[in-house]
């Protein structure tokens, strides 16, 4: 039974949707802003001053302390002869993808190449157009974070859904069109959330309702041995209902964490080379990532908007961040208190109650960028 399928059977069964918002929900969501065609697209690109930098970070990455240098052949593209990025962007990627990567990293920052991280593979054409409308949905003053966050479909076979590296996995396939777009706001969501710190905020423990929960500190969790020269520990086990599973670290890389039936099992997996931490700190950053996901309760079972924001409160803040958007009133009438504080802390002020409502967001990238640069201290914005 396809993934969707059983979601939507089981839905009537527990207590909550499973989702914060339902397809329908995505398709008529206020203040929506119309999705540009490839046309329009190229035309953007073509007004750019940074596209040789764009297509470099696509086919290009050099080499670091702990991997090799990665540059693309264009002979092998017959790529050698273009004129411009266009031209070489359609000829490695495909007339479609070419476009709609170059869109991609230069207005959101999303690197949804191939040949740049490992174990993805291409988006074939017509692929990415409900990933993009998730991306549209997004208020424009919080992409890009940074210029060169992976954005990628996974080649590992597997029924996961995607994970903190904002990768794909073949679980999405079984997915509408909506909910495609839904999960991929989901994951932008964890990104955003993350690079505020929302997590760590105790604010937004209060306003959610989370705490500490004595009886599973008696659990014993041994923090993996880190292997620095891969940057990877165990693979992720992951239930074939996750929509991701994301928390952000104090540092500049994303950490992934994720328990099965045996919470002793607990795995990291670093999805970035970007790395900046000692041991100490990084083994910091994973136990208090642990206790978010495995050592917290939550007995205010009402104010969640959906059964996966019960999971913990990583997914909490994603799927309230998404019904934010989605599904605003719900969220409003089932907890003021999240509501408030993502009004306020992630959403700059700016609501999505209703069309009359809707103010220009993009006049809030500065603000956002201001809070970006508080709590990360030096990152750097463009």
């Amino acid at each position: 039974m396809p993934l969707t399928d059983f979601i939507n059977k089981m839905s009537p069964i527990i207590d909550k949707p499973w989702a914060a918002a339902t397809d329908e929900q995505v398709s008529s969501y206020k203040c929506q802003k119309v999705g540009l065609t490839n046309k329009e697209m190229e035309e953007y690109l073509e007004n750019s001053t940074t596209l040789n930098l764009s297509l470099d970070l696509l086919i290009n990455k050099e080499e670091t302390l702990l991997k090799p240098a990665i540059r693309t052949d264009l002979t092998a593209y017959q790529a050698q002869n273009c004129k411009d990025e266009l031209c070489k962007a359609k000829k490695i990627f495909g007339e479609t993808q070419g476009i709609e990567l170059l869109y991609m990293i230069e207005k959101y920052g999303l690197n949804g190449s191939h040949l740049i991280f490992e174990n993805t593979k291409p988006w074939t054409s017509e692929m990415l157009k409900p990933y993009l409308e998730g991306l549209i949905a997004v208020p424009e003053f919080m992409l890009p974070i940074k210029k060169n966050q992976q954005f990628t479909k996974s080649s590992i076979e597997s029924d996961d859904i995607a994970d903190a590296s904002i990768t794909f996995y073949g679980g999405i396939d079984d997915f509408s069109q909506k909910r495609i777009t839904y999960t991929t706001f989901h994951e932008i969501a964890h990104y955003v959330a993350g690079s505020l710190h929302v997590e760590h905020d105790e604010k937004w423990m209060l306003a959610s309702g989370w705490e500490d929960d004595p009886s599973k500190k008696t659990v014993d969790f041994s923090t993996p041995t880190m292997n620095f020269t891969s940057l990877t520990v165990e693979p992720i086990t992951s239930s074939s209902l996750s929509i991701g599973l994301t928390g952000q670290t104090s540092g500049s890389f994303p950490l992934s964490l994720s328990s099965s039936q045996n919470p002793s099992s607990l795995t990291t997996s670093l999805v970035t080379t970007e790395f900046d931490l000692s041991a100490d700190e990084l083994e910091e950053s994973f136990n208090k990532t642990k206790r978010l996901l495995l050592e917290m309760k939550n007995d205010d079972t009402e104010s969640f908007i959906s059964g996966y924001a019960k999971t913990n409160p990583l997914e909490d803040i994603a799927e309230s961040i998404t019904a934010y958007r989605f599904n605003p009133k719900k969220l409003k009438e089932l907890s003021p208190e999240r509501y408030k504080y993502l009004k306020d802390r992630v959403f700059m002020g700016v609501e999505y109650l209703s069309d009359t409502q809707c103010e220009d967001a993009a006049s809030k990238r500065q603000q956002f960028i201001d809070v970006i640069k508080v709590v990360n201290y030096s990152i750097s914005i463009t």
